[in-house]
C-alpha cells in the first residue's frame, strides 16, 4: 500500500492523492444525499410517517448508499415556488397535492375535482391497475419533471368556522380555502368565494379570519390544534373519498441517479404507495376521527339529494378540465379524456 501511494504522490498533486484516499477509506464518500421538500410538519400525520418509512426503506434497499432528507414545511422552498424549483433543479423532491402543478400541468388538477375516487382503495387502484401513475408521469416528464407517484391521503373535505352547510344555498357567499383551479371553479359553481392559501399558512388565515371555511383532507384537523380549534363543522363523508398526494422530482436529478438508485427510489415508492398507504390512512382517520368529535366538531352530513345535486351542477368542472388540458395541447386533452373516462368509468 505505502509503495502505491509514493508512486501516486510522485505523478499526482497531493490533494488529489488525499482526496482518492479518503473515498477509499470513507464509505459515506460512495453516498447519494437528495433533498426532499415537504409542505407539512414533521408530526405523526400519515404524510410525514409514510416520507419517513419511504427514506427508511430507500436507505435499507440501498446499503445506505442514497439517502432522502426530509425538509418539512416548505423548509428548502416556498410552497409556491415547488414547481419551477422542481423544473430548474434547485430542489431534488416534492411531496405535495399534485393539484397544486396545475398550471403547468393540466393533468394534475384531476386531483381537485370533486367525487373523483370513491374511497382509498379506489385511489391505489385508479394508480396503480389502470394506470394513471403513468399517465401522470407522461404529462410532467413534458415539463421537465418526474411523477414518480402517489399516495391516498385523508378524505378531502369542507371544514367551516361558524356555518353548517347542508345544502348549496349554505355556501353562498363564504369564503372557503381551495387549491387549484377545478376546486375554484366548483366553489364558485356551488355560490362560494373560493380563496387560494397556501397550506403552510392556513392556520394563520384561519385565526385572522380570512377565511369562513376551507377544503383539505380532514383527518389533519387531528394534528393541527390551531385548525382544529377554528373549525365547528365538518362535512362527512368527505367529498372526495381520497385525497392524492403526488411524490414529484426533478427530472434533472433522476436522470443523474445510478440505474440501481433510479430503480430503488421507483420501486420502493411503488410497493409503498399501495397496501401500505392505504392501510396507514384508513388507520389514521379511525383516530382521527374520535379526536376531533371529542373536540366538539360537528360531522355534517350532506343529504343524498344534495350530493346528487352537486354532482350534477359540478359536471361542468369535469368539461372544463378536458379543454383546460386540450389548450396546453393535443397530448394533454387526450390524456385529461382518458382520465375522466377512467375515473367514470373504470378500467
Amino acid at each position: 500500500m505505502t509503495s502505491n501511494i509514493a508512486q501516486l504522490t510522485k505523478w499526482m498533486p497531493a490533494s488529489i492523492v488525499l482526496a482518492a484516499l479518503l473515498a477509499i477509506a470513507s464509505p459515506a464518500a460512495a453516498q447519494t444525499t437528495l433533498q426532499l421538500n415537504f409542505v407539512g410538519q414533521n408530526n405523526d400525520n400519515i404524510d410525514a410517517t409514510f416520507l419517513r418509512a419511504y427514506a427508511e426503506k430507500v436507505k435499507e434497499k440501498s446499503n445506505g448508499k442514497l439517502i432522502i432528507n426530509l425538509n418539512y414545511t416548505s423548509s428548502l422552498v416556498p410552497q409556491g415556488q415547488s414547481v419551477d424549483a422542481l423544473k430548474n433543479g434547485l430542489i431534488d423532491f416534492h411531496f405535495d397535492g399534485p393539484a397544486h402543478a396545475a398550471g403547468v400541468v393540466p393533468e394534475s388538477d384531476v386531483y381537485g375535482l370533486l367525487f373523483n375516487f370513491a374511497d382509498h382503495r379506489d385511489f391505489v387502484k385508479k394508480h396503480h391497475t389502470c394506470g394513471l401513475t403513468k399517465i401522470m408521469n407522461e404529462a410532467y416528464l413534458e415539463q421537465g419533471m418526474r411523477f414518480i407517484g402517489a399516495v391516498p391521503g385523508y378524505g378531502f373535505s369542507l371544514m367551516m368556522k361558524s356555518n353548517r352547510v347542508t345544502s348549496e344555498a349554505d355556501l353562498k357567499g363564504k369564503r372557503i380555502r381551495v387549491i387549484g383551479k377545478a376546486l375554484s371553479d366548483s366553489a364558485t359553481l356551488l355560490g362560494a368565494s373560493p380563496v387560494y392559501i397556501p397550506f403552510p399558512d392556513l392556520e394563520v388565515a384561519l385565526d385572522r379570519g380570512t377565511v369562513d371555511g376551507f377544503m383539505t383532507g380532514w383527518g389533519n384537523l387531528a394534528f393541527l390544534e390551531g385548525m382544529r380549534r377554528a373549525t365547528k363543522y365538518l362535512t362527512y363523508p368527505p367529498l372526495q373519498g381520497s385525497f392524492g398526494v403526488g411524490m414529484t422530482m426533478s427530472e434533472v436529478k433522476y436522470q443523474g441517479l445510478s440505474d440501481e438508485n433510479k430503480k430503488i427510489v421507483q420501486d420502493v415508492f411503488d410497493e409503498m404507495s399501495q397496501d401500505y398507504a392505504a392501510k396507514l390512512v384508513e388507520d389514521a382517520e379511525t383516530k382521527a376521527r374520535d379526536t376531533v368529535t371529542k373536540s366538539g366538531i360537528e360531522l355534517v352530513a350532506l343529504p343524498p339529494a344534495e350530493v346528487a345535486k352537486w354532482k350534477d351542477k359540478l359536471a361542468p368542472v369535469w368539461d372544463e378540465f378536458i379543454k383546460r388540458a386540450a389548450a396546453k395541447g393535443a397530448k394533454n386533452g387526450e390524456r385529461a379524456k382518458t382520465i375522466v373516462s377512467m375515473l367514470t368509468k373504470g378500467c
